[in-house]
């Protein structure tokens, strides 16, 4: 191969002929080409074109030892766009045809004139330069709004999927805020689609200004809502421009000879964005916060909690509490039978929603509602204290009916905002208790106005007190759990500090793996709190074990090793005493309760205990509790070993899941948070020197 220095148009020559192929550079040089390189072989003519990148291929059709130049064109075409120019002395019906499936740009007959030659080669250039910019002009109208000249959809979504795959890779946060016009039909109707137009290319022009970040991207998402792009910003920061928005666009409809008009904006952020997750569950979020935003009044924005992020599990907090467990859906299949049953006896009842009420932050927050329109009141949530015909309620212990929404209720609280605008027109309110504590409040919500006459709640008084009974026994069901948690971890503590610590560590463990893996495969809301709550009872069995046992300072024996081994069962049995004692048969996380504490000790290939269950009858609550209750296990002090470093610990799990003993997603779950495991580490290591004895099968 010869190549020559230059910066003119690089060709690439290919042909059999080295004679005619010299010829041919001869001229190329003469007429002011570069020629980077003289091939006669496809393997050749493709090493060339990959290491030149050559603007233009002069190719025979045939190569040498008759290798097939047609098809070397085209497998260079396809790796790098080069463009071909046909160079040969056939010319028959059969070459002529193929040749031309690979649309070359050109096609000159041997023998031919030094003329001829720079004819062809700047008609095909020419022709090529042409018909690259007919594309890319194609492609930016295809993917331009032609209103405002910005990214329409398609382009929108391309771009979110290349910056969501980069977001991805480099472990940085990206955002959407999904904007919309309110009224903009109203600017439309009154003032025209000029006009119309005009509003929306300003609101393009400010929504660029305060996304003006390099990688910041706004596009025309479709009619008169807008989508904002923003990577590598934080959740305040998210907020910032949503709240600098709305704002400065009131302030300039107001001050300005243009229609006047508001926005409201919805936002989202994904703070480590997973490959196997998509854009598309950032956008539905952003544009579902949009949508309460609207439902509150307009003219605001919602971008969520100042921390939240849509896929917030993937990155648990090391020391997170247990929050609120959501109640169980059966109750909302309750709730709706009842509703049902209401509208038999008085046909009045549209919708039946519970608010809970959490102490740390005194905020009210929807549970679970009961509605054939969705749910609207799903993403309700206010400060009680703000709320004073409410705390008046619970200070009297009294109901409440409001006879027509309309006439006597403020339109400036979110909740009575939101049951106008979903055209409810009366509501009947009853403040919850449990054995003297404020859980929440229960509403009944009509459509009709004096819906909820004395006649009424007293023909369908049974059921409300049915319904509050439902609600109670729910939500004590759920505190008598999370305070036999409590209880459990105290008595450990209570026999063996290092016992208590490892409950505490191990628990958390289980919960970052279970965050992880519930992101990964939708798994339902409530499995992630429902793991970390039930994850310290795993081994409650062992209460029944004896201290001479439990305590040991040293290595099991063997018969010591099977007595230890029975608290499996005693746990079990243990498992059932409370749930008869507590009524929780019917709650519905209780079946993972009974799995982990029944096979924890269990092995993907069946070498666990006690009964040698294999693979996937295994359930993933007890997968997951085996892998935090091993890497606790092998990161902890004993009398009889020191504590393994986390690397050391990380390379047995990933040994065990290797030797089908643990689940692989599992170990990698936990590998992968390995920051929040060392801050759980830490904030739950033991000031006093530990003496528990090893699990039979615990390393």
């Amino acid at each position: 191969m010869t190549t020559t220095p230059s910066d003119r148009t690089r060709v690439l020559i290919a042909d059999a002929d080295d004679a005619t192929s010299r010829i041919i550079a001869n001229h190329l040089t003469g007429f002011g080409y570069e020629v980077c390189g003289i091939v006669d072989s496809v393997t050749a003519a493709i090493e060339a074109a990959d290491d030149w990148q050559p603007a233009l291929l002069l190719m025979d059709v045939t190569l040498t030892d008759g290798e097939d130049g047609i098809l070397a064109a085209k497998s260079i075409y396809e790796r790098h766009s080069i463009p071909v120019v046909f160079v040969t002395a056939r010319y028959d019906d059969e070459t002529f045809t193929r040749a031309l499936d690979i649309s070359p740009i050109g096609y000159l007959i041997k023998p031919f004139r030094p003329e001829d030659l720079k004819a062809t080669l700047d008609l095909a250039l020419h022709r090529h330069r042409t018909e690259t910019q007919d594309r890319i002009d194609l492609t930016e109208l295809a993917l331009t709004d032609p209103v405002t000249g910005l990214a329409n959809r398609r382009g929108l979504e391309r771009l979110l999927e290349r910056m969501w795959g980069d977001a991805a890779n480099k472990r940085t946060a990206i955002a959407i805020l999904m904007i919309d016009i309110d009224n903009f039909k109203s600017i439309n109707d009154t003032y025209g689609h000029t006009a119309g137009d005009a509003c929306l290319n300003r609101a393009g022009t400010l929504f660029r200004k305060l996304c003006g970040r390099g990688g910041d991207t706004v596009g025309r998402w479709g009619g008169d809502e807008f989508l904002a792009i923003v990577p590598g910003i934080t959740a305040d920061g998210l907020t910032f421009i949503a709240e600098s928005m709305v704002r400065l666009t009131r302030e300039s409809s107001t001050s300005s000879p243009h229609p006047p008009h508001t926005i409201s904006v919805g936002g989202a952020i994904e703070l480590t964005p997973k490959p196997t997750a998509s854009w598309r569950d950032l956008v539905e979020t952003a544009d579902r916060r949009l949508y309460a935003a609207k439902l509150r009044g307009k003219d605001r924005s919602n971008c969520g909690d100042a921390m939240e992020s849509v896929h917030n599990r993937n990155e648990p907090r090391a020391d997170a509490p247990l929050q609120t467990l959501p109640l169980s859906p059966s109750l909302h299949d309750q709730l709706q039978l009842m509703r049902k049953q209401l509208n038999r006896i008085a046909p009045i009842v549209d919708q039946i929603s519970f608010a809970t009420y959490t102490r740390a932050t005194g905020r009210l927050t929807m549970a679970i509602q009961a509605t054939d329109d969705g749910g609207l009141l799903s993403d309700y949530s206010a400060v009680l204290a703000d709320v004073p015909s409410l705390t008046n309620l619970i200070a009297t212990r009294s109901a409440r009916v409001i006879h027509d929404l309309r006439k006597e209720t403020s339109r400036h609280t979110p909740h009575s905002q939101l049951l106008q605008l979903m055209q409810y027109r009366s509501s009947y309110t009853v403040p919850i208790f449990v054995h003297g504590d404020f859980i929440g409040f229960l509403f009944f919500d009509s459509q009709h106005p004096r819906a909820f006459t004395d006649e009424v709640l007293a023909r369908i008084a049974v059921q409300i007190n049915m319904i509050q009974m439902l609600i109670c026994q729910e939500v004590f069901a759920v505190r008598a759990l999370h305070g036999t948690a409590h209880a459990v971890s105290h008595v450990a503590h209570y026999r063996d500090a290092e016992t208590g610590s490892h409950l505490q560590r191990m628990a958390r463990y289980a919960k970052v793996i279970a965050a992880e893996l519930a992101a990964q495969q939708s798994l339902p809301d409530d499995f992630v709190d429902l793991t970390f709550l039930f994850a310290p009872f795993h081994d409650i069995g062992k209460l029944g074990v004896a201290n001479s046992v439990l305590q040991k300072p040293d290595v099991l024996n063997v018969s010591e090793k099977a007595m230890m081994a029975t608290h499996v069962d005693l746990g079990a049995r243990i498992v059932e005493m409370l749930i008869d004692e507590f009524e929780l048969g019917q709650f519905s996380g209780i079946r993972m309760l009974r799995n982990i504490v029944t096979a924890h000790h269990e092995f993907l290939d069946g070498s666990g205990y006690p009964r040698k269950l294999q693979g996937n009858e295994i359930p993933l609550e007890a997968r997951i509790v085996t892998v935090a209750d091993i890497f606790d296990a092998l990161t902890s002090s004993r009398p009889y070993k020191k504590a393994w470093d986390a690397d050391l610990a990380y390379d047995k799990l990933r040994e065990m899941a290797a030797d089908g003993k643990l689940d692989t997603a599992c170990v990698a779950a936990l590998e992968e948070h390995r920051f929040s495991v060392q801050q759980i580490a830490e904030r739950f290591d033991s000031s006093i020197p530990p003496s528990t004895s090893p699990d039979q099968g615990t390393p």
